[in-house]
């Protein structure tokens, strides 16, 4: 990670981390945070559909969620175009299709 940080980042970074960025390689001090996935769990509501953080939370530091958002509406607008929304168990069903997609 260092040799990365030195040839990589340190060139992108503005003038003034530099110096810093530089003295935490060389002191070994170098902290990361943790990003992984965060699968949703089912969230069944009758009459509501998560999108984004409120389904699916991501780290702040990725700044993601609006992405996310958009990305699920984008993932779902196909599919609910064709759904009976006042059909509660159809809105169910798909509801879970759609989690395991």
């Amino acid at each position: 990670m260092a040799c990365f940080l030195r040839t990589i980042v340190a060139s992108q970074i503005p003038g003034e981390m530099y110096n810093a960025l530089m003295s935490s390689i060389k002191k070994r001090d170098i902290r990361t945070m943790s990003i992984s996935c965060m699968p949703a769990s089912p969230c069944i509501v009758p009459g509501a559909l998560l999108f984004g953080d409120a389904l699916n939370m991501r780290h702040a530091i990725t700044r993601g969620g609006m992405t996310v958002a958009l990305h699920d509406v984008a993932l779902i607008h196909p599919l609910f175009t064709s759904l009976d929304i006042h059909d509660t168990s159809a809105v169910i069903k798909f509801t879970r299709q759609f989690y395991n997609m």
